[in-house]
């Protein structure tokens, strides 16, 4: 799948449960196509966690993708972007955080 999709094309689950990842999209940067993989959370506590089991199962249904061919990013609460961070359950992989302004929701009232 990770090798037919469009590059800059956001695609989501039509699961809305999909317990891995809310948003996806391929970039390339230097030549290298790498899969972009969004988690937003509203949750008021600091670690974002993702089951094992859940990513092995996203990487097989993307066509075996390894852990070299994704960037994962979490998008926290905007109060708790500071100290939030993702997890894989027993496993260290390297994740970024996109911070939202702390008045973000206002911006849609």
């Amino acid at each position: 799948m990770f090798n037919e999709m469009e590059t800059n094309t956001v695609y989501y689950s039509l699961k809305s449960n999909f317990p891995a990842f809310d948003m996806v999209y391929k970039e390339t940067k230097k030549g290298k196509n790498k899969l972009v993989c969004i988690q937003v959370t509203r949750q008021r506590k600091k670690e974002r966690e993702i089951n094992r089991s859940a990513f092995e199962q996203f990487c097989q249904s993307m066509g075996n993708i390894g852990i070299n061919d994704l960037e994962l990013v979490l998008v926290p609460n905007p109060n708790l972007a500071d100290e939030s961070k993702l997890v894989v359950k027993e496993e260290p992989y390297p994740f970024t955080v996109w911070k939202l302004p702390r008045d973000y929701s206002r911006h849609f009232e």
